[in-house]
């Protein structure tokens, strides 16, 4: 079973055309909303501390009759990044999608503050979509109707992303804690992984690479051509075709990674 997990700010939406790639060549995956995001609930007392995260997904995966390939962009890379390491058992292999255990940085810090400030919302679906070029997530002259899904209409006629706002207004306070954290997990993976960065990533650097195969020796490094660290945003099927090649080299190198059926 390949489980998809989406990055802050997205739901699970983002994995739609890669979900239907991954199944025609013969896996069976599934992809879901983190809590506070997309179609989930919002939590009640705001705790979206990383640990509540990776409880939500362990509860899932669960659930299957065997162990589960983890594939996690950007925010759910660093969920799935922990619960590897945490819960081996329940993990078949791990694939990382532009992202790593190294958040410092100034661009990630510009990235959340854009997202915050969509806290009060848009006054209409293109305002939405000026903002997100703010980051790099869509071209400028995008059809604004892609964007409808990931709105809701709340007060005062405007338009919200579907997540709950408070989700980014703790993460820049746990940001060194957390980073100490995925670099603990990412020494503890035994599970066979793949690292793919963002050609483009504005996030994922080049000595970060070097570090991430210097802590994790055993894991491959791909790289998706012409993509940003949004890639994921709203079509992220580009993964797909790196994620199965990684697949195929696991099964042919060990019988206890997943068979395609």
């Amino acid at each position: 079973m390949l489980s998809c997990w989406h990055g802050g700010g997205q739901s699970r939406s983002c994995w739609r055309k890669a979900m239907h790639r991954l199944g025609d060549a013969g896996y069976r995956a599934c992809t879901f909303d983190l809590r506070g995001h997309g179609q989930s609930e919002w939590s009640a007392n705001g705790d979206y501390r990383i640990e509540r995260f990776v409880e939500d997904l362990v509860n899932v995966v669960e659930t299957f009759s065997r162990p589960a390939v983890l594939i996690g962009a950007s925010f759910g890379g660093h969920v799935s990044l922990l619960t590897a390491a945490r819960h081996p058992a329940l993990v078949q292999a791990l694939v990382l999608c532009d992202v790593t255990p190294w958040i410092e940085g100034e661009a990630t810090r510009a990235m959340r503050q854009v997202m915050l400030s969509a806290a009060a919302g848009f006054g209409s679906v293109a305002d939405a979509a000026r903002h997100l070029t703010l980051i790099g997530a869509i071209p400028v002259n995008l059809d604004c109707a892609r964007l409808k899904r990931h709105l809701r209409v709340g007060r005062g006629g405007r338009f919200f992303w579907h997540w709950d706002p408070r989700f980014f207004s703790g993460q820049e306070d746990e940001s060194a804690e957390l980073t100490a954290q995925l670099v603990s997990a990412a020494q503890n993976v035994p599970a066979p992984t793949l690292l793919i960065r963002a050609e483009c990533s504005e996030i994922v650097t080049q000595q970060q690479l070097r570090d991430f195969r210097a802590v994790v020796p055993h894991a491959g490094i791909a790289e998706l051509s012409g993509a940003r660290h949004t890639v994921t945003l709203d079509d992220n099927d580009g993964y797909a075709e790196i994620i199965l090649g990684f697949l195929d080299r696991c099964e042919r190198n060990d019988s206890s990674t997943p068979t395609a059926e």
